[in-house]
């Protein structure tokens, strides 16, 4: 029989999205891009 292999970890990946201005309390702002780079 083959040996036993063992993954223990993780992968995070941070979505970064640029925007013209901070949204208000209750306000929607569409993102003008986006970025995913690791985390």
């Amino acid at each position: 029989m083959g040996e036993r292999v063992a993954v223990v970890g993780s992968a995070n990946m941070d979505l970064v999205v640029r925007v013209e201005a901070f949204p208000r309390v209750g306000e929607t702002v569409s993102g003008l891009d986006l970025v995913t780079v690791p985390g």
